[in-house]
């Protein structure tokens, strides 16, 4: 069954005429392939960007591993990366950190967290970038038959 809210989001990302971006072609076929759950937080994610900001949501990262530490949520098509910093002859930047810090913001009060995790944090690695990482309470919305 689903909820009003739920509802809305997926009318939402059923009419969004956004353009998300992708680093590659395989993280694209990726997204295809993901839950509708994953689907619906990158539509919202890039709605706000966009409206907000002017950006596009770029997503680097779905399934692929980047360390030994690995949770397994991008295995599990839990969670995706998206960029904020890149390199053009130096390093460049997509949202000011006041701009990060109100992303991070908008999503860790919509979809809050019962557990010790956030859905959105702003962090760095090689580079600065976004993970998003689906609520508890969104998980049940995940596909039955998605394929991996």
């Amino acid at each position: 069954m689903l909820y009003i809210s739920e509802i809305l989001i997926l009318i939402h990302f059923l009419t969004s005429s956004h353009m998300i971006e992708f680093k590659s072609k395989k993280i694209e076929e990726e997204y295809r392939k993901a839950p509708l759950a994953l689907k619906m937080l990158a539509s919202e994610a890039d709605d706000l960007m966009v409206r907000s900001f002017g950006q596009n949501l770029f997503i680097t990262r779905i399934l692929g591993k980047v360390g030994i530490k690995e949770s397994g949520v991008h295995q599990e098509y839990l969670a995706f990366d998206a960029r904020d910093q890149y390199w053009d002859n130096g390093w460049k930047r997509l949202f000011s950190n006041e701009e990060a810090a109100m992303i991070e913001d908008h999503f860790n009060r919509r979809y809050f967290r019962i557990d010790k995790y956030k859905t959105c944090i702003h962090h760095g690695g090689t580079a600065l970038h976004f993970h998003f990482q689906l609520p508890h309470l969104m998980v049940d919305l995940r596909d039955q038959d998605y394929q991996q």
